[in-house]
């Protein structure tokens, strides 16, 4: 392989990059209401498919749809519980993903997934302010620690609430 395509192959591998990137973050956040309130490696994935985006922006800067502005979703309230912010940035996960698929093939116009990234990082930003006990350095492994399961049990029996 010569040095000339090694920049063109870069270029087609970062929207299939930020596709996987997208899978990824959805993964973090599955489970809708149910999701894993301990939102650290969601915002850590959220922040590497920001820089793919605009990465791709910066690489096909004429292929951005900057006409009008895009119809804002309803936001999720301050004063909405865990399960229902949860449950929103899991939805705005599912959005990106759709908006994101195809790996190579995917759109190269990532105005609508960066606003949506956005609206997300916010929810995520506002989950780990409002509820910094539910987040832990625990993203090595998917498995629950028995400090999770204990807290999950208070909650449970009412001793704790969110």
């Amino acid at each position: 392989m010569n040095s000339s395509s090694t920049p063109t192959m870069d270029r087609l591998q970062t929207p299939q990059k930020a596709s996987h990137l997208s899978r990824c973050l959805s993964e973090e956040l599955r489970g809708g209401k149910r999701a894993n309130p301990n939102v650290s490696r969601a915002v850590a994935v959220a922040d590497q498919l920001n820089a793919r985006l605009l990465e791709i922006q910066q690489l096909w800067p004429h292929l951005q749809n900057r006409k009008g502005q895009p119809t804002k979703r309803p936001d999720v309230l301050p004063n909405s519980d865990l399960p229902t912010i949860i449950g929103s940035a899991s939805s705005d996960a599912r959005y990106v993903q759709r908006l994101n698929a195809g790996g190579i093939g995917m759109s190269v116009n990532v105005v609508e997934p960066l606003r949506v990234l956005a609206e997300l990082r916010r929810k995520l930003d506002f989950i780990q302010d409002r509820w910094p006990e539910l987040q832990t350095d625990h993203h090595v492994s998917d498995r629950p620690t028995r400090d999770d399961k204990i807290f999950q049990q208070l909650v449970a029996s009412g001793e704790v609430t969110l």
